[in-house]
Formats: C-alpha cells, sequence, structure tokens
C-alpha cells in the first residue's frame, strides 16, 4: 500500500447555485450578478461557471470600493 498523503481535489470553478452559497445571497441575485459586466464568469459549453479565484478577487475589489467609499 502505497504511503503517499491523499490530498482533496478542490475545483477551480463554482456553479451560479454553487457561488450563491459562498456569498449568501439568493440564486437570482446570482445569475443578475453573473450577467453584470466585469464578474469573473467562464462559459463551458452551454454552462456558465464561475472562477474561484476570480470570485475572491472580485470580492477584494468590491470591499475596497466600498471602504474608499467610506473615506
Amino acid at each position: 500500500m502505497d504511503n503517499a498523503m491523499v490530498v482533496p481535489l478542490q475545483r477551480l470553478t463554482l456553479t451560479i447555485p454553487e457561488a450563491a452559497k459562498v456569498l449568501g445571497i439568493s440564486k437570482s441575485k446570482m445569475y443578475d450578478l453573473a450577467r453584470s459586466d466585469g464578474f469573473p464568469t467562464i462559459t463551458v459549453g452551454t454552462r456558465r461557471l464561475i472562477s474561484r479565484k476570480g470570485l475572491e478577487r472580485w470580492m477584494e475589489i468590491q470591499t475596497e470600493r466600498a471602504m474608499a467609499a467610506l473615506m
């Protein structure tokens, strides 16, 4: 038996419903966001997926903008 440590595979993309759960918003709001300019979606065939890293970067940008608006 191989003693190599098994590392769980983490997907690089999220579906719209998965991204909605991650952000804590409704699926309909997530679909609206996915259609907006600058949102990190990837189209694969007929599926629209969201880049996990792109979503994190998008959230950082939105947070920075919100903080700048408060100043």
